[in-house]
């Protein structure tokens, strides 16, 4: 278990949150000696559902994530639980009933390492944050704690007991073995595993042995090292385009353990680079907001057509106000800046290394705030137009073709700019509604420009569709969504993969959806569901799968 200690499952996320959301040192012992009878129940390779999991350690029932654990990843899960909930009020050593002593202390009195005990832990041997008599927290063990697991596993510790060191020939062996097991492919880290199943000796001794043997054989594939900025983006760019875990950590010389990680690193990389800004609403403090905003009708669908991929910018010529502008201020633009300040709380509290579940979130999350702000921009555009066709005393219709790109290319950047800095609440509440906030903002930008305060024209856009200008009100998309060039190609697509690729992407009238969402709906697993998306945008770009 590493440094960072990261839970990886929706059910024990909740236990964590309900705890540290009002940290009660009744509440943590009760939720620290329920994980401790629970720990010594399970059996490895049962699976155990969420609810019972909830039931169990907190003795309510409403906790569902719809999961099911092995009770392996239940007590991998409640080491990090109690290590976790313990450092929120950690308890004085002589507190603990029964007595506990340190890592260091039950590392010598046992006869292993402690590097050993931590991997214990993923077998039930619970440690907790605890208060020492030199005034200083640190994990500790309890007594208690330590002779059921002595009781559960007696092996352990009798191997401890009959430890020897490594003679020279033994290591110089193992040695040799290891560097083959590289050589044929594995990683340093599959190879100590195989021999330590195979010698009797420990995976954390033969890995140590691995890496002192290293210098003296010359640089080994697979090796590991630090990760570079350039190895995320490759993991990041082989995941995207549907490559299996096993076959990018080939390709760069990694275990898949290794990959993951990486994989996890890059793409939270990609979402604190997308950290949105957001403006605070009255309405956010009134109970339920959440529901009331988020989970809306006219925020989650589309009351009306979207415009097709690929269609011509000439399109917005007949621009009609849709029944968007009716909500835009009650509804859409708090929305909008709702889910962007829960996405930026969100993306603050992510570790290094965050959960994949964490991450899937957080990304459909982001391509949510991206479509509502579309949809926002789209019912201001209709007046910034409106405005331009006014001061140039001509209707919207005969601009000349480039003349009406400038003017949509203006608009857009006028209400995209708006889009982050518009506060109802300024001045006292006085300011106006958002589309008559935007006129206003057209006006004066225009005449900035009569008076040469500012460039005179906005660059020709290089598409001229109407997917490739409204794309610019949606800031994430080119690192989480698609490019206009790939939606204009949708039409290469089956009729199935096509409405994945627009439910995914929120490409249609329904807001983007999560990939648990997608392959419930389709009744297949998540991974199977991530390959066939993966397929999908392979096609649209050309590529052999």
């Amino acid at each position: 278990m590493g440094r960072t200690a990261i839970l990886k499952t929706l059910v024990f996320e909740h236990i964590l949150e309900s705890v540290e959301q009002a940290p009660d040192d009744q509440a943590i012992e009760t939720l620290l000696t329920a994980g401790a009878d629970l720990s010594a129940q399970l059996e490895h390779e049962s699976f155990y559902p969420a609810e019972f999991i909830a039931w169990r350690l907190t003795g309510h029932r409403e906790i569902d994530s719809g999961e099911s654990l092995s009770g392996a990843v239940i007590l991998r899960e409640l080491a990090v639980l109690v290590q976790r909930a313990s450092a929120l009020r950690p308890r004085a050593v002589s507190a603990v009933h029964g007595g506990a002593r340190d890592l260091h202390q039950v590392a010598a009195d046992i006869g292993v390492s402690v590097r050993t005990l931590q991997r214990w832990r993923d077998d039930g041997l619970l440690m907790r944050q605890m208060l020492f008599p030199d005034g200083k927290v640190r994990l500790g063990i309890s007594n208690l704690l330590l002779a059921s697991f002595r009781d559960r596993h007696p092996e352990r510790f009798q191997q401890a007991a009959s430890f020897s060191r490594m003679t020279f020939q033994e290591s110089h062996s193992l040695a040799e073995k290891a560097f083959q097991l590289i050589q044929d492919g594995n990683s340093p880290n599959q190879a100590a595993r195989r021999l330590a199943s195979q010698s009797g000796r420990s995976h954390e001794a033969i890995r140590q042995l691995i890496r002192r043997h290293r210098g003296e054989r010359g640089p080994v594939r697979g090796a590991g090292g630090l990760v570079d900025d350039r190895e995320r983006k490759l993991v990041l760019a082989g995941a995207r385009r549907g490559l299996e875990i096993d076959e990018i950590g080939r390709r760069i010389g990694r275990s898949p353990v290794s990959t993951r990680r990486i994989l996890a690193e890059a793409r939270a990389v990609v979402v604190r680079e997308l950290r949105p800004d957001w403006i605070h609403f009255a309405v956010f403090d009134q109970p339920d907001a959440d529901q009331i905003l988020l989970q809306a009708r006219a925020v989650v669908h589309r009351p009306h057509p979207v415009f097709e991929p690929g269609s011509s910018l000439d399109t917005l010529r007949a621009l009609e106000a849709s029944e968007d502008e009716r909500v835009l201020d009650s509804l859409l633009l708090p929305a909008m800046h709702l889910q962007r300040m829960r996405l930026s709380r969100e993306i603050d509290q992510l570790p290094k290394t965050p959960p994949v579940g964490r991450l899937e979130m957080i990304e459909t999350g982001l391509r949510r705030a991206d479509f509502l702000r579309r949809r926002v921009g789209e019912v201001a555009l209709e007046s910034a137009l409106y405005r331009v066709a006014h001061h140039r005393n001509l209707p919207i219709s005969r601009f000349s073709g480039d003349a009406f790109a400038r003017a949509v290319r203006f608009c857009i950047e006028v209400v995209s700019d708006m889009l982050d800095h518009f506060d109802p609440q300024a001045r006292g509440g006085l300011e106006p509604r958002f589309d008559r906030r935007i006129a206003l903002e057209v006006d004066k930008r225009i005449a900035l420009r009569q008076r040469g305060s500012v460039r005179e024209e906005s660059a020709l856009p290089k598409e001229r569709t109407v997917d490739a200008l409204l794309s610019l009100l949606e800031p994430a998309r080119l690192r989480l969504g698609l490019s206009p060039h790939l939606v204009a190609r949708l039409d290469r697509l089956v009729d199935g993969q096509a409405e994945l690729v627009m439910d995914r992407y929120g490409l249609g009238r329904r807001q983007p959806q999560s990939l648990d969402a997608l392959a419930a709906q389709w009744d297949v697993p998540v991974r199977r569901m991530h390959r066939i998306l993966a397929e999908a945008v392979r096609q649209l770009r050309g590529e052999a799968f």
